[in-house]
């Protein structure tokens, strides 16, 4: 169970050290106490996305059995459910940020109830719709993989289109990538994210 804890751990706090600086660099105006919330808010939704970048990136890797090549399956297998957590983490962290933010002062229906704020409902939705896909596939990989394959499995490629959701979700109405650096992030991976998506759709009529 340490270790498990350790990986979590190191998953979530590498990827928000590599990233807080980057936020902390373009952000602007008033440093007080009162925007630590929108601060961790942003760096959260961050590190949601990248998590997940690298989740479906070894995804991919280890049901096409590229990943195998560079580590082995065990491995590939625990740090998948390690990433998995990790975002679930971060997850977690940018939804009681955005509840504690007294600048928007998102209440738990506009944080957790589409197209109800006020505050950009579109893209804002995309996020809560992207939360429940998320909680789908977290729940399915839980309860359903061993007891029904082929459900988790159908469930599992929700990851997918969970993916362009959040991605679409961060680019527009994040207010980080007006700065070229985190537009680079978003751009890099949602390009490699769609070259592994059409290998997983060669791999997967390949093996037909």
């Amino acid at each position: 169970m340490s270790k498990i804890i350790k990986n979590i751990f190191v998953w979530f706090m590498v990827v928000s050290c590599l990233l807080l600086p980057v936020l902390s660099y373009a952000a602007t105006g008033d440093t007080t106490s009162n925007l630590w919330p929108w601060y961790i808010t942003r760096a959260s939704g961050l590190v949601a996305y990248i998590l997940l970048f690298f989740l479906v990136a070894s995804g991919v890797g280890i049901k096409t059995s590229w990943l195998f090549k560079f580590i082995s399956p065990t491995f590939a297998w625990i740090n998948h459910r390690y990433l998995g957590i990790a975002l679930s983490a971060a997850v977690v962290t940018h939804l009681i940020s955005l509840l504690l933010d007294t600048y928007l002062k998102f209440s738990v229906i506009d944080v957790f109830v589409p197209f109800v704020s006020n505050y950009k409902p579109l893209l804002l939705s995309a996020g809560i719709i992207g939360l429940y896909i998320l909680l789908v596939v977290m729940f399915s990989s839980l309860v359903t993989i061993n007891k029904f394959p082929k459900a988790w499995r159908l469930l599992h490629y929700l990851t997918y289109p969970l993916f362009i959701i959040l991605f679409i979700h961060g680019y527009f109405i994040g207010t980080d990538t007006k700065f070229i650096i985190i537009k680079l992030i978003y751009l890099i991976t949602g390009v490699i994210v769609a070259w592994l998506s059409l290998y997983r759709l060669y791999f997967f009529y390949k093996q037909k």
